[in-house]
């Protein structure tokens, strides 16, 4: 049916009135139903329902000023629906819907949208198409009505409160819950990680990655957090830097501090200037200041001791109070606990120290046991191992002075140097085994190979030279110059023996003498171990020993047996006897002169006699 159309406006005004009685005609039958157009039966669901298989509606077209044009339709009223067919203002043709505000435009499958679309975005460009402000404004972004996301000129903030608070702060970066949430001044921090820098108002040159990391910081600044309650503490405390969960967890005003390593600097308060790396390296340090720590456990328990420094796993491990220690390997230094000044370097070097000051230790559990020994030291490994309280002894040599205990002032350098020596003083051993077996024996100074390796408890023998050793290794005051190899000894001006009236006592004439002499045998002979086959001349021992006890005399001192039943003799003592055999000899000499002088009188006396009667018997003739 094509559509009516009216040739005047009287025409159009009857038909209108017509229209509007079969209207209300029709309202009065049907006050509680759907309107229909084009069907007789309406949906229930519509309160106009408008059927026609050709045709379609047709919505007004209007030509809208902008999005905001409430006056080309006088106050519209929300959900009104019209086509624009405009293009200016930031509008384009298409329909709109008035929400309040702003005309709104629907956006159909083949209309260009400008919007960001939820889905994921095609056809980009990054010329135009953009998340942020066109204009000098901070961009934020909020949940829940919460700033949660901020970009201004020079900061960015992400995560839930984070850089909430800034006020002139620049160039700050946060990224977490509440991170750098109380900034606003603080300049060029950065913030990762929830609570990270929570606290910070002023602090600048901050970063802090972990969550809690510098979570307390106000005003420090030059701080750098890494790792899960890293800093958390920290107050005041600048340029510290922490590596590793907890470290320098309790940290507050302690400045210049390192940390790195789980726990590493836990406890730390107020101390400064430590270095701490490892798991748990000077984990209980509170005031400490001037510390190194390097492995796990080193100077874990040290809470006020300064100026120490520790590498290895549990070196300086119990070390609380002491100050100027170095140890460097597993173990060292282990118990110290107040010792002053002391240097362990290598394995269980010091162990056991406790309080003992000024001891160097080098060396695999060298100076291990020491717990109050004083000025020792030891290089070498098991070195004075066993020292206790010993005070000023020095060990240079592997298991040099081992089983020293409370010895004092001993000197041993050489593989096994006085290695029995437990009580011994002032002792000094110098080459391989030297003094190896004196336990308490003082004064002692063996100098070569093996020298005096046969003391046990004498006290004030010398021996110089390769495997030389005196004859008694209990007797004191022994020399001995030269092993049994020596093939020659020389010196520069004649020996002096000390022989003053005062140093001796039960003085007797000596009973040796010309017998004696007579009945020694000097001999000639070769020594064995003399290359150059010298001749030398003495006396064999043994047969000194019969000569001795021939004139009922004890060779006591003169003859002497080593550890090996060698038998040696002391030349010197035969002075006396000799000079007793030429006094006896003279005065038998003395004797045969009186002797001859009377006989030759008695001859001079005859030899007159004879002459007178010779003259008497020539008279006569």
């Amino acid at each position: 049916m094509a559509p009516l159309a009216f040739s005047n406006q009287s025409t159009m005004k009857k038909l209108t009135t017509l229209g509007l009685l079969f209207f209300l005609f029709f309202l009065q039958q049907n006050i509680n139903a759907q309107v229909g157009i084009g069907t007789t039966s309406p949906k229930t669901s519509a309160i106009l329902d408008i059927s026609s298989p050709n045709k379609g509606l047709l919505i007004p077209r209007i030509s809208l000023a902008s999005k905001t044009d409430n006056t080309t339709i006088t106050t519209p009223v929300a959900s009104l629906l019209i086509y624009n067919t405009a293009n200016v203002g930031g509008i384009t043709p298409g329909y709109y819907y008035w929400n309040g505000t702003e005309w709104l435009k629907f956006v159909t499958d083949n209309a260009t949208n400008t919007n960001w679309d939820i889905l994921g975005n095609a056809g980009t460009d990054d010329t135009l198409n953009f998340i942020g402000t066109s204009d000098d404004e901070d961009l934020v972004f909020k949940r829940n009505n919460i700033v949660a996301g901020l970009l201004d000129q020079t900061s960015t903030g992400f995560g839930v409160n984070a850089l909430s608070s800034v006020v002139s702060g620049r160039r700050d970066t946060a990224i977490g819950l509440n991170s750098l949430n109380s900034n606003t001044t603080g300049y060029e921090n950065t913030a990762t990680g929830a609570n990270s820098l929570f606290t910070n108002t002023t602090g600048s040159y901050n970063t802090a990655n972990g969550a809690n990391a510098l979570s307390s910081n106000t005003s420090a600044s030059y701080n750098t957090a890494i790792g899960h309650n890293a800093l958390t503490a920290n107050t005041t405390g600048s340029s510290d830097t922490a590596i590793g969960a907890n470290s320098l967890f309790t940290n507050e005003t302690g400045a210049g501090n390192t940390a790195v390593g789980a726990n590493a600097l836990y406890s730390n308060i107020s101390g400064a200037n430590n270095t701490s790396i490892g798991n748990n390296s000077l984990r209980e340090n509170e005031t400490g200041t001037n510390n190194t720590g390097t492995g796990v456990n080193a100077l874990n328990n040290n809470t006020t001791g300064n100026n120490n420094t520790a590498s290895g796993v549990n070196s300086m491990l119990f070390n609380e109070s002491g100050a100027g220690n170095t140890s460097s390997g597993v173990n060292s230094l282990f118990n110290n606990l107040t010792g002053l000044y002391n240097t362990a370097i290598g394995f269980g070097a010091m162990t056991s120290n406790l309080n003992g000051n000024y001891n160097i230790s080098i060396g695999v559990n060298s100076l291990r046991t020491n717990e109050s020994g004083n000025y020792n030291t030891a290089l070498g490994g098991s070195s004075l191992f066993d020292n206790l309280s010993g005070i000023g002894n020095t060990a240079s040599g592997y298991s040099a002075l081992p089983n020293n205990t409370i010895g004092n002032y001993n000197t041993a350098m050489g593989y096994i140097a006085i290695n029995a020596n437990t009580e011994g003083n002032y002792n000094s051993a110098f080459g391989y085994q030297s003094l190896r077996l004196n336990t308490t024996g003082n004064n002692n100074t063996a100098v070569g190979y093996r020298a005096l390796d046969n003391i046990t408890s004498g006290s004030n023998n010398t021996a110089i030279g390769y495997l030389s050793s005196v004859p008694d290794p209990t007797a004191s005051n022994q020399v001995r110059i030269g092993g049994t190899a020596i093939t020659y000894a020389g010196v520069q001006v004649a020996w002096t023996i000390t022989s003053d009236k005062r140093w001796k006592n039960t003085i007797k004439d000596s009973n040796l003498g010309l017998k004696f002499i007579n009945d020694l045998r000097p001999v000639s002979y070769y020594r064995n171990n003399d290359e150059n086959n010298r001749i030398e001349y003495g006396f064999i021992a043994q047969e000194l020993k019969d000569a001795f006890q021939k004139n009922d005399t004890d060779s006591n001192g003169v003859i002497t047996k080593d550890k090996e039943g060698m038998l040696s003799v002391r030349y010197n003592d035969f002075f006396a006897p000799i000079v007793k055999a030429i006094q006896e000899q003279t005065q038998e000499i003395e004797l045969l002169k009186a002797k001859n002088e009377a006989l030759t009188q008695k001859l001079h006396v005859l030899e007159k006699d004879v002459e007178d009667i010779k003259n008497l018997l020539k008279n006569k003739n």
